[in-house]
């Protein structure tokens, strides 16, 4: 006889390609008529904007560029100046040759910026770029569930919670603000440099629909009457879209926002307008209890089980969670602006290593303006950390969203089918009762060698839960 095991499939994603590339841009860049020479170069700036992801046969590429703010001083008068160009980018990754379609993630991280004068009319820009790329393909994972099951077949069925990567896709908007500047503070006559970092507060899935809400800090430096000022603002956003799947509401969300367009200008009445390109890249990880049968046996019978592998993707921890990365300033003089650079995480054997630098724009007491750098680590002991924003950077240190989301590939020995034997004849000389003391096997290994049941042996010592080591316990034999 053969129990007959119903083939299932349960389509998920699998990651099949997770890198990270460095790249260093540079940039000459010449005044053009009407600017003022250059005396020294004061400071330079980054925000990284990701314009397009290809996919191409077996390769993905990435395309996009730095947009940089350079301050200098000029040379006769020693006032104030800046320029601005685009570094553009572009970066490609070689996939798997089995790869036919599937869904690119990007986490960009600018790690450094400098720049020089070669000459009173040129300037060379550096950036150093650091791209994190993940792919993700469709899957299906293969399942076998019995049917009309004998009541002399013990089957041992795991079913546990796991976190599946089911859908992967972008939802995208613009931010088209009008921004006032603080009252206390002068009007803008000419901006030196602006950041907007996007972050996510609080992100659900309900049914089929994804729902975020979160904001975009905006810091700007800009000066007026030659003085250098600075300020903050967090700008709300909230967002749904369709999800092409529905799913329970314990699955979880993770959305990775990044910026695709980036224009502030200078408005009227103390005000500035800014109009920001933000895409959110989510994953939708589904909590399932997939029941597995995993072990079976007969009490009357000869059981030939026939074993299959199941490959399921899985997220083997998830959370999120804040960090402070803390530096202090020790310099004579008053920061005027702090800038955050961090390198993506690098996993080690025992943890991750996080490293970056503090970019300070600073005033002596001369009131000379100047740049310096400083470099912070932290060591985590955790694998599979991600970088998810920064807020709070100030010449103390700056608070760090940090994401874990390992995905790893399970192999799972599971039952796919079961060919019995005509019943045996029972020994007349076997016992119908066996005391054992409780060693390191488990009630299943205990009723599946002696051929009892783990429901009658708790049945007839009265559990409610596992017996623990050295416990005597009673095995019925029917």
């Amino acid at each position: 006889m053969e129990l007959q095991f119903q083939k299932e499939c349960l389509p998920c994603m699998r990651q099949v390609l997770e890198d990270i590339r460095d790249q260093e841009l540079t940039q000459e860049i010449r005044l053009s008529e009407g600017q003022p020479d250059i005396g020294n170069v004061v400071g330079v700036w980054g925000q990284v904007l990701i314009r397009g992801k290809q996919w191409e046969d077996e390769r993905i590429g990435v395309g996009g560029g730095v947009q940089a703010w350079i301050l200098y001083s000029c040379g006769e008068t020693g006032a104030l100046q800046t320029v601005s160009c685009w570094m553009p980018f572009h970066q490609d990754w070689d996939l798997p040759a089995t790869t036919r379609e599937g869904k690119i993630w990007i986490m960009p991280e600018l790690r450094q910026m400098d720049a020089r004068g070669i000459s009173e009319r040129k300037i060379m820009v550096r950036a150093n770029l650091s791209l994190l790329a993940k792919v993700l393909s469709p899957w299906e994972a293969t399942t076998y569930s019995p049917m009309q099951v004998p009541e002399d077949v013990n089957l041992k069925i795991q079913t546990e919670p796991m976190l599946i990567p089911t859908e992967m896709g972008e939802k995208s908007f613009v931010l088209d603000e009008e921004i006032a500047v603080p009252q206390d503070q002068p009007p803008v006559e000419q901006i030196i440099h602006a950041s907007l970092e996007p972050h996510i507060n609080e992100s659900k899935v309900m049914a089929g629909k994804l729902v975020f809400r979160g904001g975009a800090d905006l810091c700007v430096l800009y000066e007026n009457n030659g003085a250098l000022h600075k300020f903050s603002v967090d700008l709300p956003f909230a967002q749904y879209g369709e999800l092409e799947n529905e799913f329970d509401p314990d699955a979880e969300v993770w959305i990775c926002p990044m910026l695709t367009s980036f224009e502030l200008e200078s408005g009227e009445n103390h005000t500035l307008r800014l109009k920001a390109g933000i895409t959110g890249q989510y994953m939708v990880y589904d909590c399932r209890r997939q029941p597995l049968v995993v072990d079976a046996y007969s009490t009357t019978r000869r059981a030939e089980i026939q074993n299959d592998t199941l490959e399921l993707p899985v997220v083997s921890d998830y959370k999120h969670w804040e960090m402070d990365m803390d530096w202090s300033w020790n310099q004579e003089g008053d920061p005027i602006d702090v800038t955050f650079y961090s390198d993506h995480p690098r996993e080690e054997r025992d943890g991750s290593q996080l490293s970056g630098r503090f970019q300070v724009l600073w005033k002596d007491a001369e009131g000379v303006v100047h740049t310096s750098s400083h470099k912070w680590e932290q060591f985590l002991p955790e694998n599979g950390v991600y970088i998810c924003g920064v807020t709070d950077v100030s010449a103390r240190g700056a608070r760090v969203r940090l994401c874990r989301a390992k995905e790893v590939t399970e192999d799972v020995e599971i039952i796919s089918g079961l060919r019995l034997s005509e019943a045996v004849q029972k020994d007349p000389n076997r016992p119908s009762l066996i005391l054992r003391r409780m060693g390191k096997d488990s009630l299943w290994d205990l009723a599946k060698r002696t051929g009892s049941t783990v429901a009658s042996i708790m049945q007839a010592n009265g559990l409610e839960t596992d017996p623990q080591t050295g416990d005597m316990i009673m095995i019925p034999i029917p």
